[in-house]
């Protein structure tokens, strides 16, 4: 990918690539943080479990000069939209506005460019640096980061009625989950495919119906999302079922649960507080409309 190529080539840059065995000493960094740094936290889990079971997934993580002391982490990842995960443990977070500010690696003119879940620690800073280096429209998407320990979550046990079923998504249920996405995008069939086809998902199907999901949640690399109900299915409990299914089976596989939810989405506010989610921060999507 043009990514890739321009990433090699810039020598000398701030932003050191960290690879290998020293990912694991960045997580444990990560880990002092939890839960505020749980978002990023399972992002970077997340992408180096698909780039095991697919090679060619772009993914790269990044430190200042190489050095991942102060937890400032800069992800640099294309799949269906070219996103820059970031997070700090510094308070002052100038490490972290320092890197944004001089880095040659990222190309901010570029269609897509998402910054997403940046936490309210370093929200304005980051902003304040997006602002200075792009000439699009940046819009701001605030949510409400919720998290729940792996222990507590492999403890739910999901149940459902008998005229329903469920079951993992394949390929073919990708267009109907895009569809009815609110951020869907004309690239993002190809996020929601890669979703089905590496991460975890599940959909509730009428035993007695046409083979579509009437319910549905995939894990995203931001965590849990795109849950969805059919309009003629509301008021029936099955995102609540689909959730203790998610939250058990991410939990038994040791990954914490966590979610972004959008302010004044207050029927799934309503869920995760009723699930016994915590509430952990705020955090903005920033995308860039070039």
């Amino acid at each position: 990918m043009e990514g890739d190529i321009l990433q090699q080539q810039v020598e000398g840059d701030i932003l050191q690539q960290v690879d290998g065995d020293d990912i694991t000493n960045v997580l444990d960094v990560l880990k002092t943080d939890l839960p505020q740094s749980v978002t990023i936290y399972n992002f970077i889990k997340v992408h180096l479990d698909w780039k095991e079971k697919n090679p060619e997934s772009d993914f790269k993580l990044y430190c200042p000069n190489g050095s991942w002391k102060n937890g400032t982490v800069v992800c640099i990842v294309e799949c269906g939209w070219y996103g820059i995960a970031v997070h700090t443990l510094e308070p002052s977070c100038q490490e972290l506005v320092n890197a944004l500010t001089h880095t040659q690696l990222i190309q901010w003119g570029k269609k897509g460019l998402f910054f997403p879940f940046v936490h309210e620690r370093f929200y304005t800073a980051v902003k304040k640096v997006l602002t200075s280096k792009v000439e699009g429209e940046i819009v701001s998407t605030h949510n409400t980061t919720y998290w729940m320990h792996q222990d507590r979550a492999a403890e739910l046990q999901a149940t459902w009625p008998g005229e329903v079923y469920v079951s993992p998504l394949d390929i073919s249920h990708a267009a109907i989950v895009n569809a009815s996405w609110p951020h869907q995008s004309s690239d993002s069939l190809q996020y929601v495919q890669q979703l089905i086809e590496l991460s975890y998902s599940a959909g509730l199907f009428l035993n007695n119906g046409d083979g579509k999901p009437v319910c549905w949640a995939l894990q995203a690399d931001y965590g849990i999302g795109l849950l969805h109900t059919t309009d003629p299915h509301l008021r029936k409990g099955y995102a609540r079922i689909l959730m203790k299914y998610m939250f058990n089976m991410l939990g038994k596989r040791g990954l914490a649960v966590n979610l972004c939810v959008v302010d004044g989405n207050l029927p799934s506010h309503r869920l995760f507080h009723s699930l016994g989610c915590e509430e952990v921060c705020k955090c903005v999507f920033l995308t860039v409309n070039n």
